[in-house]
């Protein structure tokens, strides 16, 4: 009875002072609410696992950041961009002058940085994942390709119209050639080896003939039929008249002293040098002492005033 007053006494306070206590949750309750917080709880964990293979597997394709990053690998050439097309002093005509044009153009592919595009050896990419590379190497490609028109006559075109890439114009052009060029390196190999002089007269022209006739077979022919720079410098020495043995002999033979040791190595190029200075001192030689003998015999012919 007494705890029954109390709990009116206490009502009668809280209603009084205005402020009345929230009503705790019972025991029932406060289970209910964490049962439902742990379900929720599961599902957002079952959620986040469920999501996480597509979110690994798009991370795992290539971002088109890092496809940008991958297609560096060709860059367009200075000339490729400039769009000018160098052009030799001579155009392919044929087999006749096809060596010749062959040493020319080479030199055109080389200081335009597209000798490797020419041999093939430059692969094109792929232009879906690396567009590009694709198109520095197509605009590349048709600057080797506008070299190669650009040095031959129109009546070659015809052999190139069906090519597309500079390798399948080159190719086509060199084994069209080749065919008749087999029969021109037998020429020129028996010119090489069979040409002598015995005129100190026409060494120069001589010298010239051999070099030219030596460039076309190393051009022509397949390395293992090239004429190595010693071997030239021998044929070079044989060819000669034998009063120049003497000479030669120290470019060409084992040296027995240590002074001519760097006549022995050095190359054809500084041995046809030595030759035509030598040459040029004989004549000098030749035409002073030819000189010499047209005064002293003209002075014996001056009758002497008092005799």
């Amino acid at each position: 009875m007494a705890r029954t007053e109390l709990s009116d006494n206490d009502n009668d306070k809280r209603h009084l002072s205005g402020k009345t206590e929230p009503s705790k949750p019972s025991h029932r309750h406060k289970h209910s609410h964490d049962k439902h917080h742990d379900v929720h709880s599961a599902h957002r964990r079952k959620g986040k696992c469920h999501h996480s293979p597509s979110s690994s597997s798009s991370s795992s394709s290539p971002s088109s950041t890092d496809t940008e990053k991958g297609d560096n690998k060709i860059k367009m050439l200075p000339s490729a961009k400039t769009g000018h097309v160098p052009k030799a002093e001579e155009s392919l005509t044929g087999p006749e002058n096809y060596l010749s044009w062959c040493q020319r153009v080479r030199w055109l592919f080389t200081t335009n940085n597209v000798d490797e595009y020419v041999k093939g050896k430059v692969s094109k990419p792929n232009p879906t994942l690396y567009p590009v590379s694709a198109y520095n190497w197509k605009c590349n490609d048709a600057l080797a390709c506008s070299i190669i028109t650009n040095n031959i006559q129109s009546t070659q075109l015809k052999h190139t119209q069906p090519c597309t890439t500079s390798n399948e114009m080159w190719n086509a052009l060199r084994k069209l050639h080749e065919s008749g060029g087999k029969t021109t390196l037998t020429n020129y190999m028996t010119i090489l080896f069979q040409t002598c002089t015995t005129n100190n007269d026409k060494i120069l022209k001589h010298l010239d003939t051999l070099k030219d006739t030596w460039e076309c077979i190393n051009t022509l022919a397949s390395k293992h039929l090239h004429i190595s720079d010693k071997l030239f410098k021998v044929v070079i020495s044989i060819s000669l008249p034998h009063s120049w043995d003497v000479f030669t002999n120290k470019f060409v033979n084992d040296p027995k002293d240590e002074e001519d040791q760097p006549k022995k190595c050095a190359d054809s190029q500084t041995f046809i040098g030595a030759i035509v200075s030598e040459y040029r001192l004989r004549a000098t030689r030749i035409s002073t002492g030819k000189a010499s003998n047209i005064a002293y015999r003209g002075q014996r012919r001056i009758p002497d005033p008092q005799g």
